[in-house]
């Protein structure tokens, strides 16, 4: 720190400048003034300042001598230099102490790293214990520093000093392997021992069994995918939509961890969320922020629009599969040997995201189908900004990473990189280039998807074949039984492991996938007797489904284990009802739908050369949003999208969805569709306006209250568009308008689709922090994505921010797929939201409230919503909690300024809009 002075009355910091330095005071005396008014003061011995060490920052504050004073300050780039070198430091210090245990001696460098991040640091104090001679270990301790005494009991029971340990040693890794007692006491010293614990629960579910990585070392190494995350503004200006680079951790800097402070410190328009698009009324626009003027339409008075810089960044994109025709991709395979097979099963498996994703059959598919390729030196293999369509792990050679034409990292065999492509299209975020000649195996996106979509129909064929078979779902109609098989759960059992026990109550039911078991009976002297052998396709415990009878005899797995296919009552009463209900109607009627028509407009007269610009609304990747006027009358939305851009990203199919859907709807929560228009260079929605503006504006998160007025508008707004079998499949906060009165309704039905009753659809779409697992898991999805993505909402309106965020898209669906379980919930959130949240957002899509017997009813009759008024609601006579002032029907005032963009798109007159 730099000693520094101030004579009286002069300003140490300046409120509205930008900050450099962390202050701590040393003499004198001090004021803080906040608006040119006295706020506090204070002495010597205060820090303040200190937000400048992690980013640039604005003053909040002025800091003003009322003496002359002595203080100390410190430059946030040596603030940063520290906090990164002494980072790195630490986990070289800790690579180097793992590098020392027997057990970790032949395991690779990046496995280390991962096992590096687990361990915490713990201080024990003099002559306490560390462990304790006879307990179960769950720990094994490097000494970081100080020393400790290990101590042994002798036969008497005395305890005797065997020896010393110090910096560096370590001890108790028999508990990594074992569940073997300790052997030995581990006592502090004085003044005190500071060590590295790694506890066996976290090493095993992040890590696995020691064994295994042991026999994987060489192939297990770290993942350098190019993963969709949207660079920031400035970065932006050259490309607006591209997929960042997951780096081996010995690549990551500290930096990445202060830049994600900055992130979370932003207001909710900029809240980290893999996007660069300022919403539109009804525009997912996701891959830039140009404006666009409307070439048609004459400018009555621009209010909102400006020559200045482009918008802040604010909607997070959506993300789209694609659509492509399983018939017309083949699935090839490729001759590989045993150890070839076994390199990339493990490559694969040692990815934390496709590990994620694979049953035994999908595993062996995918590297059967991999295409053997090579490349010479220098050679790119994949290049930065290029649209990626293949998976890829290396076999032979050594590669390199390079972003913006610089060098990030290197690699060798057995690494999977650019895994983002196998889901949908996304630009790559980093060049991979050949250091030497190289060999590698690449994989199709769409030969992968095709694997996982009919892995995933024959499982469920597979699964309605054995319900079929079992008496009590024999007269059971096949909706219904489709609806059943959603429920069922795959659980592995060990050997000789008890699948159930003689005696205990039963509450599920088993069909067996794989394996036998032995079925046994006790006789009346207690002696179990063994009674037959179940294979694969029989079922056992039914009667837990109809009775609370004990379980009448028990069921051991048989070697090498068994798997098998598990119902639990509970989830099939509140999904199905009881059994007998369904035998009785087993033909039950499908839900009346209501007849789809087009809503008629009462605005079907107005031409798009009567209205005249107003302003603009927002801006996307595809256009922008307008508000427009009609003789001086009504004034509208209007959305226009550049033809050419549609074409060329493909969106043809998405905006007539947006327009076949949109014309069918007329609830209160939904933006209405007046009319639409198109011309060589555009599109037009003309709509209803929402001038209340962005549902988020300036807030970053809301009160329980005004949280649950807003859930219940899209809970209203769902229940309409479901019972037209209408999935949504893109609910946030950035596709949410509030109106004059300050209601919310959905707008941008670009991902909307129409999907029949029991039918479900296989393209991947979303925003990446709301999609549900089985999007992800390609299982086909139906509308408990809506329900899933509900749960995520509700989380954010609360918090701030989504349970489920990870660096990059990568990560974010690794973190789904470990399940809303393992999300901290922050207390903020009052515990019936987190009931909701979690009941919303289970894993099973068929075990989510709303999709149960009683449906979207069941939510609204959650406890969070009691004495909610639901009619009122839909009368629209429910005061809104938060209401944005209107003056007129021209005012623009929630709505941030937009600039003009000259740049005219060219025209596109290829006829696919012949029917727009």
């Amino acid at each position: 720190m730099i000693p520094s002075s101030s004579k009286e009355g002069t300003f140490i910091i300046t409120e509205g400048d930008i900050g450099y330095y962390l202050y701590i005071s040393a003499e004198g005396k001090y004021e803080v003034l906040r608006d040119g008014k006295w706020v506090s003061s204070f002495g010597p011995g205060v820090v303040f300042g200190e937000l400048a060490i992690l980013y640039k920052a604005k003053r909040f504050a002025s800091i003003r001598a009322m003496s002359d004073v002595k203080y100390w300050k410190l430059d946030r780039k040596v603030f940063q230099k520290i906090m990164i070198e002494t980072g790195r430091k630490e986990q070289d210090d800790n690579m180097r102490f793992l590098s020392s245990v027997s057990i970790f001696r032949d395991i690779s460098k990046p496995i280390l790293y991962k096992i590096s991040d687990l361990l915490r640091r713990e201080f024990y104090k003099t002559n306490s214990y560390i462990i304790k001679q006879g307990e179960r270990g769950d720990k094994f301790y490097i000494i970081r520093g100080g020393t400790v005494t290990v101590t042994k009991k002798d036969a008497d029971g005395h305890s005797i000093k065997v020896g010393i340990l110090k910096r560096g040693d370590y001890f108790g890794e028999k508990a990594l392997l074992t569940e073997e007692r300790r052997l030995a006491s581990i006592i502090a010293n004085d003044p005190g021992t500071e060590c590295l614990a790694l506890d066996k629960a976290s090493f095993l579910s992040f890590i696995g069994p020691v064994e295994s990585l042991q026999k994987s070392s060489q192939v297990a190494e770290p993942i350098i995918p190019p993963t969709a995350v949207v660079k920031s503004v400035t970065e932006s200006k050259k490309n607006s939509t591209e997929t960042k680079s997951e780096l081996p951790r010995e690549m990551q800097s500290r930096t990445d961890e202060l830049m994600e402070m900055r992130k979370t410190s932003e207001s909710a328009a900029q809240r980290q969320s893999g996007t660069s698009d300022t919403p539109m009324n009804g525009d997912r626009s996701s891959s830039s922020t140009t404006c666009t003027e409307t070439p048609s339409i004459g400018r009555k008075h621009s209010i909102k629009s400006s020559e200045g810089d482009k918008p802040k960044p604010r909607k997070r994109s959506g993300v789209d599969g694609g659509k492509f025709e399983l018939k017309d991709v083949q699935i090839e395979t490729y001759p590989k040997d045993k150890v070839t097979l076994d390199a990339l099963k493990d490559a694969v498996m040692a990815n934390d995201f496709l590990k994620n994703i694979m049953d035994t059959e999908r595993l062996d598919l995918i590297v059967n189908c991999m295409i053997p390729s090579s490349s010479k030196e220098g050679t790119f293999i994949i290049t930065e900004g290029d649209i990626g369509y293949y998976l890829y792990i290396s076999a032979e050679g050594k590669y390199e990473v390079l972003r913006d034409g610089k060098w990030v990292s290197s690699f060798g065999p057995g690494v999977v990189f650019g895994e983002l492509a196998i889901l949908y299209k996304a630009k790559r975020f980093a060049s991979i280039r050949a250091m030497s000649d190289v060999k590698y195996w690449k994989l199709d996106r769409k030969v992968f998807q095709k694997i996982m979509i009919e892995t995933g129909r024959k499982e469920q064929d597979d699964n309605m074949r054995f319900l079929s078979s079992v008496s009590i779902f024999r007269d059971i109609s096949k909706p219904i039984l489709y609806k059943i098989s959603d429920l069922l759960r795959r659980e592995f059992y060990k050997t000789n492991s008890y699948i159930i026990k003689q005696g205990e109550r039963g509450d599920k039911f088993y069909i067996i996938r794989g394996g036998t078991v032995t079925v046994t009976k006790k006789d009346a002297d207690g002696h179990s007797i063994k009674v037959g052998i179940l294979k694969r396709g029989d079922y056992f415990g039914e009667k837990a489904l109809l009775t609370e009878e004990r379980r009448l005899a028990s069921i051991i797995a048989n070697d090498p284990g068994t798997e098998c296919l598990a119902l639990d009552k509970a989830s099939f009463l509140s999904f199905i009802g009881p059994v007998e209900s369904l035998q009785k109607s087993s033909q039950v009627a499908e839900p009346i739908i209501p007849q789809t028509t087009v809503v008629k407009s009462e605005y079907s007269h107005i031409a798009l050369e009567e209205l005249e610009l107003v302003g603009t609304l927002g801006v996307g990747g595809f256009g922008r949003v307008e508000l427009v006027q009609y003789r001086n009358k009504e004034t509208f939305a209007l959305k226009y999208l550049k033809k050419i851009d549609m074409v060329q990203q493909q969106q043809q199919e998405h905006v007539y969805n947006e327009k076949n859907i949109m014309a069918q709807c007329n609830c209160e929560f939904i933006i209405k569709l007046y009319a639409t228009f198109k011309d060589n260079k555009y599109l037009y929605f003309l709509m209803e306006p929402c001038l209340g503006g962005d549902f988020m504006g300036k807030h970053r998160r809301f009160d329980e209250k005004i949280s649950r007025f807003f859930t219940a508008c899209v809970v209203a707004a769902f229940e309409y568009l479901h019972t037209r079998n209408i999935v949504y499949r893109d609910l946030k906060p950035e596709n949410l308008m509030l109106d004059a009165k300050g209601y919310v309704k959905l707008i941008d039905f670009g991902f909307a689709k129409t999907i029949g009753h029991s039918q479900k659809t296989w393209t991947f779409a979303g925003t990446p922090e709301y999609v549900a697992p089985e999007i992800i898991l390609n299982k086909g999805h139906d509308r408990a994505v809506d329900y899933w993505a509900l749960g995520i909402f509700i989380h954010e309106l609360l918090v701030g921010k989504p349970p489920f965020r990870g660096k990059d898209h990568l990560k974010t669906y690794t973190l789904i797929l470990r399940g809303i379980e393992s999300v901290d919930m922050p207390s903020r959130i009052p515990k019936k939201a987190q009931d909701l949240i979690k009941r919303l957002c289970r894993q099973i899509p068929a075990a989510r409230l709303g999709y149960q017997k009683q449906g979207i009813a069941e939510i609204k009759s959650h406890t969070w919503f009691t004495k909610f008024e639901w009619e009122k609601l839909k009368n629209k006579t429910l005061t809104a909690p938060l209401v944005q002032t209107v003056k007129h029907p021209t005012d623009l005032s929630n709505f941030d300024d937009c600039p003009s963009d000259r740049d005219e798109p060219q025209d596109e007159t290829s006829g696919w809009d012949r029917d727009f």
